[in-house]
């Protein structure tokens, strides 16, 4: 999957990295999830990107895939709304977006 995104040229809200912080997800993981991540639009223009196992390219190190494991990442176009783990998987996920519908 080719995207143009990644974590230097995003635009981040303050809640996007208050929970980047908060939630020790870095840069790399983000990038990660942009670039080997499965891309879902969950309504209200925005599109999650989850990072599940079956994602992960060939030869990642086992320490960086532990903490990279269901990490979900959501962009309103070009702008990071929010980051955090979903070990559960994503169909959950995108039940509860459907519920809240756009919050951005």
């Amino acid at each position: 999957m080719v995207n143009n995104n990644t974590p230097t040229t995003l635009q981040r809200t303050g809640h996007s990295v208050r929970r980047q912080q908060q939630r020790g997800i870095t840069r790399e993981l983000v990038a990660l999830a942009l670039q080997f991540g499965k891309r879902y639009h969950v309504g209200g223009g925005r599109v999650a990107y989850y990072l599940g196992r079956r994602h992960f390219p060939q030869g990642l190190p086992a320490s960086l895939a532990d903490r990279a494991e269901g990490l979900l990442v959501v962009l309103a176009g070009d702008v990071l709304v929010t980051v955090y783990r979903n070990t559960a998987g994503f169909r959950a996920t995108r039940k509860g977006f459907r519920r809240r519908g756009p919050s951005v």
